[in-house]
């Protein structure tokens, strides 16, 4: 999908929720029996229907008074390239998504205090993976249930080209099955 459907999204869940900083935090690698040894990554579904982005700790924060929408990514360090090759600037995911502004993560608990400190809600979903103890806000999971129940024509098509290719491939494996085949064979 194109920014310009992210743009949307974000600017009716802006008018929905109405007021204050919408947070929508995305996940992390998770480590399977030690630190290194990560599950493959797979972004926080609200996250990833707001911005499109598959990059792992990130978030973002929708003020919902000016519109503005802040993409917040993990400073990485210099050595990480050697793991994961080169990486986009913040500015360019930022931009394949229409977000305007970007800002390091380390920032966020203090643009969150900030925000307290002038009386501003901010509206966060319950996570995913726990360890949030934050309240929920209930604007919030209203205006992203009734958004992400009707499907717009773009998402149906995607829908149907996924069943297509699962009819696909079940009539592959049709084609190919033989009597005294086993599936690692």
């Amino acid at each position: 999908m194109n920014a310009a459907v992210y743009q949307q999204r974000r600017q009716e869940l802006a008018q929905r929720v109405g007021h204050g900083l919408v947070l929508l935090p995305g996940h992390g690698y998770i480590p399977r029996n030690y630190r290194d040894n990560a599950y493959p990554f797979r972004q926080d579904s609200t996250l990833l229907y707001f911005c499109g982005l598959e990059v792992p700790q990130a978030a973002l924060l929708l003020d919902c008074d000016s519109g503005q929408t802040t993409l917040l990514l993990e400073q990485g360090h210099p050595d990480d390239i050697v793991w994961t090759g080169p990486v986009p600037t913040p500015q360019a995911l930022a931009g394949s998504a229409g977000i305007q502004l970007t800002a390091w993560l380390s920032v966020l608990p203090d643009l969150l205090q900030r925000a307290q400190e002038q009386g501003r809600t901010v509206h966060q979903l319950p996570t995913a993976r726990g360890g949030g103890t934050h309240a929920v806000s209930a604007a919030l999971l209203r205006a992203v249930i009734d958004m992400r129940a009707v499907k717009s024509d773009l998402e149906v098509a995607q829908i149907e080209a996924a069943l297509h290719t699962t009819r696909d491939m079940h009539l592959l494996a049709m084609r190919q099955a033989r009597t005294g085949v086993v599936e690692q064979a």
